[in-house]
């Protein structure tokens, strides 16, 4: 009985934990849903200028760069392994390619098997709400790779509360934006290069704003699944601490009416 009884209180103290962490990001899930309605018309204006001119130029010798972004923290269901197993499966057979893990769980989900291909490993993410400053130093440490030509941005894409789908953005250097003929009719060198950068900040500003919200979303689900699963499992176990301690009460009422019996037959 006392075993069943500790049980009992654990179980509610972690349907406690849940349902205040259910609570808290739901709080942060409604400031993060508002920074993503302003980010993401800049994430998708900058996504539609390279849709309206590609960039044509060989790639076989280039080394990729693969952006994954997560978080630092946990409990938030699926959504860190879906983003990293869907960048796993773009990985090229032939080129060499280079990691830039944004979050801590991308690192740790590419530190046992590639190592050696992390490049740089950005840390904070989930902690508090991301600004366009965090981007765009983000961006200045992407920049700062000299051998980095393109890369892949790799996110969750928020679409309700109860799903996303991983979307995968394309991000150039500067230097392969200002000599692509695509360009020549825009404006001078300085200004195609100022833009470049600031369009790379804001397609990072969008996909961490994503991500945020998904993460968020997940967490919000995976802790009323947790709650839910700890309330019946308290009145799971409240019920067979019911039973046995009935069943206790029987056995001594039967001990002592046995007892009792027997006294009085002598």
């Amino acid at each position: 009985l006392k075993h069943v009884k500790e049980h009992i209180k654990a179980i509610s103290n972690i349907k406690k934990i849940t349902t205040s962490m259910k609570m808290v990001s739901a709080t942060k899930f409604l400031k993060a849903e508002k920074q993503l309605v302003t980010a993401r018309p800049f994430g998708l204006a900058a996504k539609h200028f390279y849709d309206l001119n590609p960039l044509t130029f060989d790639t076989t010798q280039l080394i990729i760069y693969f952006c994954p972004v997560t978080s630092d923290r946990g409990l938030c269901g699926s959504m860190p392994s879906r983003i990293c197993k869907f960048a796993r499966s773009r990985f090229p057979a032939a080129n060499k390619y280079k990691l830039i893990c944004l979050g801590e769980k991308t690192r740790l989900n590419f530190l046992m098997d590639l190592k050696e291909q992390i490049s740089l490993v950005v840390n904070g993410l989930g902690h508090k709400t991301t600004t366009f400053i965090d981007a765009s130093l983000i961006t200045e440490r992407v920049l700062f790779q000299t051998d980095f030509i393109y890369g892949k941005l790799i996110h969750g894409r928020y679409i309700n509360f109860m799903s996303f789908d991983v979307r995968e953005l394309t991000i150039y250097a500067p230097p392969v934006v200002v000599e692509a003929r695509e360009l020549d009719k825009y404006d001078t060198e300085s200004e195609i290069t100022s833009y470049v950068e600031f369009s790379i900040a804001v397609i990072i500003f969008h996909a961490i704003c994503e991500s945020s919200v998904v993460e968020l979303a997940s967490r919000m689900n995976a802790m009323t699944n947790a709650a839910v699963n700890a309330g019946s499992l308290s009145k799971a176990l409240s019920k067979k601490f019911n039973r046995m301690r009935q069943q206790a009460i029987t056995r001594e009422l039967i001990d002592i009416i046995s007892g009792a019996r027997v006294i009085s037959e002598k």
